[in-house]
């Protein structure tokens, strides 16, 4: 049996050349590459062991080895849709992507989704409907990359491109507040991702996803309330036997308290992970969103974080 290749050298291969080769073709050749990539047990190894451990805790899996594929494929088509982001434009968006719902004709507004699916060209989107994007992130930790140079330079384009895409530059966290409050008051569009596990932010308040207890982040949710602006939820899944993409925009709402806002992105995550926790990239991290508040979080490895 052969050895397998250094932790350094797959990360290159799986989330760098072979995601960048499948952009290279027509994209149905190259999701169906992809698809057979996603076939083998080599690739993400480590992380497809925690994923499915961890959504095991969520739901049943049916069919295990599908499931790894799925995990894998959804993983491979995210990291693909950085280098078609690059190089394909509004004629492949049209092309390969159904739309539901629209946004709004105008900003401010507050634009929450999940780590599920693949959601890079949604932002593409939002930005050509005529409002800046400004995308929330967390910074990557210098010391935790240092060994990882691979990750550290993924990480470096994958957020030059979200700039690109959304015709802003990121609001990183840590003091986030003062940025977000001046973006929404310009007229922008602030885009977060709401499934972070608590032990990533400070402020947090609990609701319910899955019928099960959650600590979300407090922060957005208070902006939100502060500012008096619409929220929208919104998700970008694909099929997994054509790859067509589908964004689903849900209808705003104003909420009327931090508690509202938490509980109705529960409910749009709760509904995410019915549909399927193989597209769900924090998979992983089940045990650190579904616990009760007297249950301290665990730390997070650099591996679940990036999942490379």
């Amino acid at each position: 049996m052969a050895a397998a290749a250094p932790t350094s050298l797959r990360t290159f291969r799986d989330v760098i050349f072979r995601p960048a080769l499948a952009a290279c073709f027509p994209w149905t050749k190259g999701f169906a590459f992809l698809n057979r990539i996603a076939a083998r047990e080599d690739v993400f190894p480590e992380s497809t062991a925690e994923a499915i451990a961890g959504a095991a805790s969520v739901a049943p899996i049916a069919d295990e080895r599908d499931w790894k594929r799925r995990y894998r494929l959804t993983r491979l088509v995210d990291h693909c849709d950085l280098f078609l982001m690059r190089t394909r434009g509004r004629r492949w968006f049209e092309r390969h992507v159904d739309v539901e719902g629209e946004w709004p004709a105008k900003g401010p507004f507050i634009a929450m989704t999940f780590h599920w699916g693949a959601g890079l060209w949604a932002l593409g989107c939002m930005h050509e409907s005529g409002v800046p994007v400004r995308f929330v992130a967390a910074r990557m930790d210098k010391e935790q990359l240092r060994d990882h140079p691979v990750v550290a330079r993924y990480a470096r384009w994958r957020l030059r491109t979200v700039e690109r895409a959304g015709g802003g530059p990121v609001i990183y966290t840590g003091g986030a507040s003062a940025a977000i409050q001046r973006a929404l008051a310009d007229g922008h569009a602030v885009v977060a991702l709401y499934d972070i596990p608590a032990v990533m932010t400070s402020k947090t308040l609990w609701t319910t996803v899955c019928g099960r207890p959650v600590a979300l982040p407090a922060g957005m949710a208070n902006l939100a309330v502060e500012s008096g602006v619409p929220v929208i939820a919104f998700e970008m899944g694909f099929d997994y036997r054509t790859g067509r993409r589908q964004l689903r925009i849900e209808p705003a709402f104003v909420p009327v308290s931090a508690q509202d806002f938490a509980d109705r992105l529960a409910v749009s995550m709760t509904r995410l992970l019915g549909i399927d926790t193989a597209a769900w990239h924090f998979s992983a991290l089940a045990p650190h969103f579904f616990r009760t508040p007297e249950v301290p979080a665990a730390p997070l490895s650099l591996a679940n974080q990036v999942g490379a």
